[in-house]
């Protein structure tokens, strides 16, 4: 039945499940670069499976990113060399950086990510890495 001022998202009365094992990637152990939160989207890998840059946090409010990468999209794994890429220490990106789309083309990933200035404030960075666990950052001024 349609009404006015209502919005059908779905003609499924219930299109997604819980997964019972959430959450699927949590943050880490205490003093660890994503203690506090981790957020992520992931995207399918070449070979199969499933990958993702992840963002984590810190307790002091330091962003960073990482990778995990998962075999059947439920069960991730997190590196063991996270997190690849994180604050400079420059004013633009002084709080740590996040997440945003990893292109890949031929060989090379290119990765436009954000800079936090204020736990608010973003600004916006460049990376490139040919096995994404090893990063090239463009000059920080």
């Amino acid at each position: 039945m349609n009404m006015p001022g209502t919005l059908r998202l779905s003609h499924e009365a219930n299109p997604y499940a819980k997964e019972p094992t959430n959450p699927l990637l949590a943050p880490g152990t205490a003093g660890s670069w994503d203690d506090t939160a981790v957020t992520a989207l992931a995207r399918r890998r070449d070979g199969g499976g499933y990958e993702v840059i992840c963002r984590g946090r810190d307790s002091v409010l330091n962003r960073a990113l990482g990778y995990a990468d998962s075999s059947d999209g439920i069960a991730w794994a997190k590196y063991a060399g996270n997190p690849l890429i994180q604050g400079s220490g420059q004013p633009w990106d002084i709080m740590g950086v996040g997440t945003s789309p990893c292109l890949k083309e031929r060989d090379t990933r290119r990765y436009w990510f954000s800079g936090y200035t204020t736990p608010v404030t973003r600004t916006f960075g460049y990376a490139t890495s040919t096995d994404m666990f090893d990063w090239t950052r463009a000059i920080d001024f």
